[in-house]
């Protein structure tokens, strides 16, 4: 599965944990032209539950692995991140 982080990323700590194993850790920092952050490919399986964490800042969120998404975005805002599943591979200019 692949994890594209999107909107609202400055380059703090990010981790993603399954169960309570980190599997991927980066930073990741939004380019404003793209809108484009990073992307970490996982190997997880439908129903898997992981969590995506900024450590540093108190952020995180769980979510299930849905059966029918490819790729999983994720974006920051206001009110914390925000995960969304897509079939298509998302674009980037």
């Amino acid at each position: 599965m692949t994890i594209d982080f999107q909107e609202g990323f400055t380059g703090d700590d990010l981790e993603i944990r399954a169960g309570h194993h980190v599997v991927a850790r980066l930073n990741p920092r939004t380019r404003l032209q793209t809108g484009w952050a990073g992307r970490s490919e996982i190997a997880a399986d439908p129903g898997d539950t992981l969590v995506i964490a900024l450590p540093d800042t108190g952020l995180e969120t769980r979510f299930a692995v849905p059966a029918d998404a490819r790729y999983i975005l994720v974006n920051r805002d206001e009110h914390g991140l925000r995960i969304t599943n897509t079939e298509d591979e998302p674009g980037y200019l």
